[in-house]
């Protein structure tokens, strides 16, 4: 079970990043527009989001060689 803490550890900063996600969602919905900077953040964060989808898919591909 050396992978169970790992996991939990995925999922709590996923949980995270869904929180600051929506708090960015009410400050550009409220409190400011966005600017070029924060498009470009956004894009960043829908690169990486990406990525790590590539490199999680891959982990159900991996044969134990133990």
């Amino acid at each position: 079970m050396k992978s169970l803490y790992p996991m939990a550890d995925i999922m709590t900063l996923m949980t995270k990043i869904e929180g600051n996600i929506n708090k960015l969602g009410v400050i550009y919905t409220s409190e400011e527009e966005r600017n070029a900077i924060d498009e470009g953040l956004i894009d960043s964060f829908v690169a990486k989001a990406g990525e790590l989808t590539t490199a999680a898919n891959a982990l159900k591909g991996i044969t134990f060689a133990g």
